[in-house]
């Protein structure tokens, strides 16, 4: 009897001495929880550090061995609810996840756009399909891409700064914008387009001359000019809003609209005399349409106030203010039964203002055959 229970002493003083250094070897007391084994372990490690402790996801990234990428998707994932913790996932001898034949094609798609696993991974997500980096990198190598090579920040399309580059402005063609979905803010432009067919601007546009290059043509400058005016963008600064807008690069026959600095470049290109000939083409087209009655024109020399203090402009009466200021005279002239704008004229000198009431009378029997002066 005394023997029987001295082996199961001695059984118990066993098992409590490999369970300590069972214990040691696998926990080793807080590397457990900074120094993870298991993957599942890790993600978790990896997200409390983000969400509890607020390290930023570069700090996160260098303690787990992470990317900074990869550590802002985990967080995607777990605030979209992808992530269960309830049970870890099966490591070691589990069975490969199974890729369907569909996302091998989605995988496929997104590579051959240059996109890394990383950013696969991000857009299978928003599709619904939970699948790890790993996986995406493998199936990748069955179907026989090569890694990407290490890009700049610039190339994969981000600034220093993290801020989204938008694609460079190129024309577009019909068909291949055909089977394209895609979200547009300012879809209310294209309410204009019956007129513009109407118009037929694109012979407009020839016929006035406007200069344009290989990859913009003349006509989806105008367009994109046109473009703005229509949603309300006031200035050349504000391109930005809509530089990642393809439902309005569409409308001018682009993929995007230009860049601020393109705009104003070719605007400064455009002087007086394509101008008015933009104005006769314009014009001579809407009087054989019968959007003019012509009988009346209401002429206005509007002054636009300037008011830096070493302005070099002449002074102007301006109507509005009720005093004289310095300021650019511009001339408007108007259809008085249809309200439409028929002439403009800018930067205009005192000197020239009378000149400019005949010029009108000039411009408006060079369009509206059969006209003849009163005085």
């Amino acid at each position: 009897m005394d023997a029987v229970v001295t082996i199961l002493y001695f059984n118990k003083i066993f098992l409590d001495i490999i369970t300590v250094i069972l214990y040691n070897i696998s926990m080793r007391d807080a590397t457990y929880f900074t120094k993870p084994i298991h993957e599942w372990h890790k993600r978790y490690e990896a997200l409390r550090a983000s969400f509890v402790d607020r390290l930023p996801a570069e700090a996160v990234a260098e303690r787990f061995g992470y990317s900074a990428g990869y550590v802002r998707l985990l967080r995607h994932q777990f605030t979209t609810g992808k992530f269960d913790f309830s049970e870890p996932v099966p490591e070691g001898g589990s069975s490969r996840y199974r890729v369907t034949a569909e996302t091998r094609r989605k995988i496929r798609a997104w590579r051959e756009k240059e996109l890394s696993a990383g950013e696969i991974v991000q857009l299978l997500s928003e599709d619904g399909v939970d699948i790890s980096v790993r996986t995406v990198e493998r199936v990748l190598a069955e179907e026989g891409f090569p890694k990407l090579p290490r890009r700049t920040r610039l190339k994969i399309g981000l600034t220093v700064k993290g801020a989204e580059v938008p694609q460079r402005s190129e024309g577009v063609s019909i068909a291949q914008m055909e089977g394209q979905h895609f979200a547009c803010e300012s879809a209310g432009a294209f309410l204009f387009a019956p007129f513009l067919e109407k118009f037929q601007v694109s012979e407009l546009i020839r016929s006035a001359g406007l200069p344009g290059n290989k990859i913009i043509p003349a006509v989806s400058y105008f367009l994109s000019f046109l473009a703005l005016k229509l949603i309300g963008t006031e200035r050349y600064g504000h391109m930005g809003d809509h530089a990642f807008d393809p439902g309005l690069g569409l409308f001018a026959g682009l993929n995007v609209l230009p860049k601020c600095t393109a705009m104003s470049i070719y605007s400064y290109s455009l002087d007086e005399v394509h101008i008015l000939k933009l104005q006769q083409a314009f014009v001579k087209k809407a009087v054989r349409l019968g959007l003019y009655d012509g009988s009346v024109i209401n002429l206005d020399f509007h002054t636009i106030p300037h008011y830096g203090e070493e302005s070099v402009l002449q002074e102007h009466w301006a109507g509005a203010r009720g005093k004289r200021m310095k300021g650019a005279l511009t001339l408007f002239a108007q259809d008085a039964s249809s309200k439409l704008v028929l002439y403009t004229a800018a930067d205009l000198m005192k000197e020239e203002a009378n000149e400019q009431v005949l010029n009108v009378l000039s411009f408006w029997q060079k369009v509206h055959k059969g006209v003849s002066s009163t005085f």
